[in-house]
């Protein structure tokens, strides 16, 4: 296991979406370091994979988007990737929120080639008995306008770490922070002040 740099810091972590993966590892590399999770409507590979081996709407996205990208058309398969992954209005909150740098980055990525497999290339592994070693307390919040897949990475948080808070932000879409910023923040304001740092190990 790898050092933590700054001997006996510890840090509330909050992270939206794909940056989900990259909290929860640091929860299992750096318990020590982590004081609480704000997990913001994660992506999980695992969870990915399943629905989509179920689901006759990823095969039919799949059908549409591989020959959008063999013709070059990357804008028309974004669209249809992004609608699948993030719900029918994620593309026109992208478009009003642009800082969260979403389009024009995964445009590239599919200019170079999208695995047909959405959710990562399995090399990252994290399910219920990863999950079982995260003792520090999390917030597992979703979005109310978001799709069936966001609603099972939820719900696989929920199962996998009983101790979590679950929260389903209203009138909010994929991008939580951009679409209802003040919703958001009150939740984590909540969160955080409920587990504040001085209570570590008390």
């Amino acid at each position: 296991m790898p050092s933590w740099p700054t001997s006996g810091s510890t840090a509330h972590i909050a992270a939206l979406a794909g940056a989900g993966p990259i909290q929860l590892q640091l929860a299992l590399d750096f318990p020590d370091a982590v004081h609480s999770l704000a997990v913001l409507v994660p992506v999980l590979p695992v969870i990915t994979e399943r629905c989509n081996e179920s689901s006759s709407e990823y095969a039919e996205v799949l059908a549409t988007t591989i020959p959008l990208i063999e013709q070059g058309r990357i804008a028309d398969a974004f669209d249809t990737l992004f609608r699948y992954l993030g719900g029918p209005t994620c593309r026109e909150e992208s478009d009003r929120h642009p800082a969260t740098g979403m389009v024009r980055p995964h445009r590239r990525r599919l200019g170079h080639g999208v695995p047909a497999r959405l959710g990562g290339d399995g090399s990252w592994k994290f399910d219920a008995d990863d999950a079982a070693r995260i003792t520090a307390p999390v917030l597992n919040m979703t979005a109310a306008n978001c799709t069936n897949l966001h609603q099972a990475y939820h719900d696989a948080i929920k199962s996998w770490i009983p101790h979590a808070e679950n929260v389903v932000l209203p009138d909010t879409g994929l991008f939580t922070p951009e679409t209802n910023p003040r919703g958001t923040a009150e939740v984590l304001a909540d969160f955080f002040g409920r587990h504040p740092m001085e209570d570590r190990g008390a």
